[in-house]
């Protein structure tokens, strides 16, 4: 992860110093920046200069593909990351992820879309972006390999929050309780190298392994690479579990569809470092990379699962994972 302590150092030298941003407690920000990051043979952009706790990672994932902006299941689940901005008036963060992820609000004629992936309201379709990406990839291994058309949207500017409002009393009139962050996660199919249909034979024998399953294993002939594009990124606290967030769901789409996990990249409009956390991030830099771990997601784990949210954390498996102590941020923005 030496990519990530290179955006950070960056961050920390050439960043503009804002003392006055939104939340009130300042930032050092730096505009565009971007790394990419392997997933062959199973490594895990995981950071190891510091702990993360990839279950909750994990939990918030699901969470998303579920659809249901509720929070009881991260309630349930002892997974804090949206306790600040939820409403207890409706339990929700408001129409963000979940909800964009599987019945996103568009005015349009839904022409292009499958029935199963949309349903109609006067002039508004519900758009199911689990499965029209599923499904668009799927196809399009068999006709259109190179198609740029694969991609989750998370923006949804009639939904945005006001700017004078709190995020709760936002959601409380509808609106998200912030702005997303995450806008879009692009997913491009790519065929394999001989050298690389040659390693994914082994790298199918190891997620075997790791669930104890005995399947048969062949070369595979494609390969996934994804690109998230972030709007703002918290770049001590969010960054981390958003990096891991997204290539674990690349990963978990090419299991899906019986393809390679290949890279997944991180690119980001405005990443920044909160003033509170500027030494902390120091002390970070100092810290030496641990090697990266392995992740592997269950081989059963099938399009018809991930549709219905049918999983736990009992579906994937990291191993190798070494890191430095914990540190401790406080939650800014």
């Amino acid at each position: 992860m030496k990519q990530y302590l290179e955006t950070l150092k960056e961050i920390l030298d050439e960043g503009t110093r804002i003392e006055n941003d939104r939340s009130g407690t300042g930032t050092i920000s730096l505009i565009g920046t971007s790394e990419k990051y392997s997933l062959e043979n199973g490594d895990f952009p995981l950071i190891t200069t510091r702990k993360v706790w990839l279950n909750k990672t994990i939990l918030e994932l699901i969470w998303f593909i579920k659809g249901d902006p509720d929070v009881t299941f991260l309630k349930e689940h002892k997974v804090p990351f949206w306790d600040k901005w939820t409403s207890k008036e409706t339990n929700t963060i408001g129409p963000m992820y979940p909800l964009l992820w599987r019945k996103k609000p568009e005015v349009t004629s839904g022409n292009g879309m499958k029935s199963d992936e949309i349903s109609a309201f006067d002039n508004i379709i519900y758009i199911d972006q689990i499965a029209a990406l599923l499904n668009g990839l799927k196809e399009d291994m068999n006709k259109n390999v190179f198609s740029r058309r694969h991609y989750l949207s998370n923006i949804a500017l009639g939904l945005r929050p006001e700017e004078d409002l709190s995020p709760i009393d936002n959601v409380e009139r509808g609106n998200m309780a912030l702005d997303t962050c995450h806008q879009v996660f692009y997913v491009s199919l790519r065929p394999l190298t001989e050298q690389q249909k040659e390693a994914s034979i082994q790298y199918q024998k190891e997620q075997n392994k790791a669930f104890g399953i005995e399947k048969e294993v062949k070369a595979l002939d494609y390969g996934i690479e994804s690109m998230l594009v972030m709007r703002s990124n918290d770049v001590m606290v969010g960054k981390p579990h958003n990096i891991a967030q997204y290539a674990l769901l690349n990963i978990m789409i090419a299991n899906a569809l019986g393809v390679m996990p290949l890279s997944h990249r991180h690119t980001v409009h405005d990443s920044h470092v909160y003033l509170s956390h500027v030494e902390k991030a120091k002390e970070l830099l100092t810290r030496e990379p641990l090697p990266m771990p392995k992740l592997y997601v269950n081989p059963d784990l099938s399009t018809e699962r991930i549709l219905t949210g049918n999983m736990s954390l009992e579906d994937f498996k990291l191993t190798g994972y070494q890191s430095h102590d914990p540190i401790s941020f406080s939650l800014e923005g």
